[in-house]
């Protein structure tokens, strides 16, 4: 005898429920595959993220399906600090993924409900992995620096041919680091002496800022890091798009290479220089590159790695390292 399969709706009332159906409907209505969808299950999604987010059963005309659904609420205040949250994402992937020559997930569709709240229904990538938590994730680093450089390549490129097309996007200019380097001044003033040599770096930092605006602008996730990264065998899928801005790519690589050891990280620079540059690396790199570790340093500078000193060790040292390749 068939067992009856039951439906199975985590942390969902009657009302939500119906709002999660009549979006996903409305976001699959034009995918022929998506034809009689009706949803079987969700489950939160195991992995912590800034948003709502769960994987979605689905029956279809054509069989089972797996969807990942990522939803916002109004009165989150991360909302705020993406500038367009969910909407925005959205059209990163409506707008420059779908060009993109780059394997990336596959939005489905959106549908904003009547409280405002923004459901993005994205490709379920269950079978792939975290590329820190691979088998190999030194062989994944690679990978990804690969996929890294040729998506900054091809984006810079479609940038100085059509500007106008990514006049929507959020650009990271002076005024935006200028935000990192104080918050540097900050951690070295409370720090009571301690990091008293930060001070200085801070200030040449500011000086060589100029220089760092000048390079080559591209389209840049902004939050490439590890956990934002999936991988399986040569298939690399970037995920969390909401941060994506105008700026240097360098911000990315610093952001996925950050506390890896250093003959991953040298092995990643060269991986991703050949990629975005095959007819020669140019000679910015030498300075832009550590510049952009120093800002991504200062960024994350904070109370905590005063209270803890292992911390703070580590990550002033990564800024002294950053600081001596320049001299």
């Amino acid at each position: 005898m068939r067992r009856k399969h039951t439906p199975s709706f985590d942390s969902h009332d009657a009302q939500s429920l119906r709002t999660l159906e009549i979006g996903l409907r409305t976001a699959l209505e034009s995918e022929p595959w998506a034809r009689g969808i009706k949803l079987t299950s969700a489950t939160k999604n195991p992995y912590a993220c800034s948003w709502t987010t769960e994987l979605l059963s689905c029956d279809t005309a054509g069989g089972p399906v797996r969807i990942f659904c990522k939803r916002s609420q109004t009165s989150s205040t991360h909302v705020a600090q993406y500038a367009g949250g969910l909407g925005y994402e959205h059209s990163v992937y409506e707008k420059i993924l779908s060009r993109s020559g780059l394997s990336h997930p596959q939005l489905f569709g959106s549908f904003l409900d009547s409280n405002g709240n923004q459901w993005l229904f994205l490709e379920s990538l269950e079978t792939h992995a975290r590329w820190s938590r691979t088998a190999e994730p030194e062989e994944s680093a690679l990978k990804v620096a690969r996929w890294l450089g040729r998506f900054h390549a091809e984006q810079e490129s479609c940038l100085s041919e059509t500007p106008q097309d990514f006049a929507w996007l959020r650009e990271h200019d002076h005024d935006h680091f200028r935000l990192w380097i104080d918050n540097g001044k900050r951690f070295c003033k409370r720090s009571d002496g301690d990091f008293a040599w930060l001070g200085p770096i801070c200030e040449r930092v500011e000086e060589l800022l100029p220089d760092f605006l000048a390079t080559p602008r591209t389209v840049i996730h902004g939050e490439f890091f590890p956990p934002n990264v999936l991988v399986r065998d040569d298939d690399v899928r970037p995920i969390d798009w909401e941060a994506a801005a105008i700026g240097a790519g360098e911000e990315d690589l610093v952001a996925m290479t950050d506390n890896w050891s250093a003959p991953v990280v040298a092995a990643c620079e060269r991986e991703y220089a050949a990629a975005r540059w095959p007819s020669g690396v140019p000679d910015y790199f030498q300075t832009s590159l550590p510049t952009a570790h120093l800002l991504h340093q200062l960024r994350w500078l904070n109370d905590n790695d005063l209270r803890d000193s292992s911390k703070s060790l580590w990550r002033c040292q990564a800024i002294r390292d950053a600081f001596l390749r320049m001299t």
